[in-house]
């Protein structure tokens, strides 16, 4: 296995961003209910940007 600061590999990259997580206690947020809704959230967020770009009959 690389260390911690390698990303030369997709292996690499795996084991640095489980390092990340750990570091911060993040493990318990990201169950695959919350990791399904995420992606959810932040097009919500995008939409409400185009909405106020480009309003309705614009």
């Amino acid at each position: 296995m690389g260390s911690v600061t390698d990303t030369s590999t997709l292996r690499g990259l795996h084991d640095r961003l489980l390092r990340f997580v750990a570091d911060r206690q993040w493990k318990s947020f990201h169950t695959p209910k919350n990791l399904a809704m995420a992606p959810a959230g932040e097009a919500g967020e995008l939409l409400d940007e185009v909405e106020v770009r480009y309003p309705p009959g614009a």
